[in-house]
């Protein structure tokens, strides 16, 4: 759902039913102010408040909560962008993300509304950015590659395939988990 340019509601249909739905809050300025990812079978949501510092970095501020009983307990994470493309992602108390992108398009690039939710919510698989695909997410605290993407491409540098290769748990560097996503444009 679009208000003039921008999304402001994305919603998940399974047998016919809503069950889970994002909804986006923009400033002034059509910067997203608020992020909500909400189950509406369990009554959960996960929630974001952004706040953009002068030094152009972003603070998140995330609550995990009911929809009835909102939370005040935030994790806190910064987000640092360079060419509009987030690369950097520090959780307070816990770890320094780094991420690198390729040089080709996302697959979202042309979608209208789409760069101002491009970081809205993050992921365990994260393969797009704003107008690039990512490449990789390293984990400087645990100094791991924690996310690492092969991506193939068409003739106009839009992925057709990303096969992402993930370790979740430090605890467990062997262990990996995979996601393949396919791309098919019209």
């Amino acid at each position: 759902t679009y208000t003039g340019d921008l999304i402001t509601k994305v919603e998940y249909v399974f047998e016919g039913q809503v069950d889970t739905q994002q909804l986006f809050e923009y400033d002034s300025n059509n910067r997203l102010v608020t992020h909500k990812y909400q189950d509406l079978v369990d009554d959960n949501q996960e929630r974001s408040v952004f706040v953009y510092n002068a030094d152009g970095t972003v603070t998140e501020n995330y609550y995990s909560e009911s929809m009835t009983s909102p939370s005040t307990n935030a994790f806190v994470m910064t987000l640092t962008f360079v060419n509009g493309e987030m690369t950097k992602l520090v959780q307070q108390g816990y770890s320094t993300l780094n991420y690198t992108y390729d040089s080709k398009n996302s697959p979202f690039k042309n979608v209208t509304g789409y760069a101002a939710i491009a970081y809205a919510k993050h992921g365990d698989y994260e393969t797009e950015g704003k107008n690039q695909n990512i490449l990789s997410v390293f984990d400087e605290t645990d100094n791991r590659s924690y996310m690492t993407n092969t991506i193939q491409y068409n003739a106009d540098n839009y992925p057709t395939k990303v096969t992402s290769i993930a370790i979740f748990d430090s605890n467990y560097p062997d262990t990996t988990e995979q996601l393949v996503l396919r791309y098919f444009y019209e």
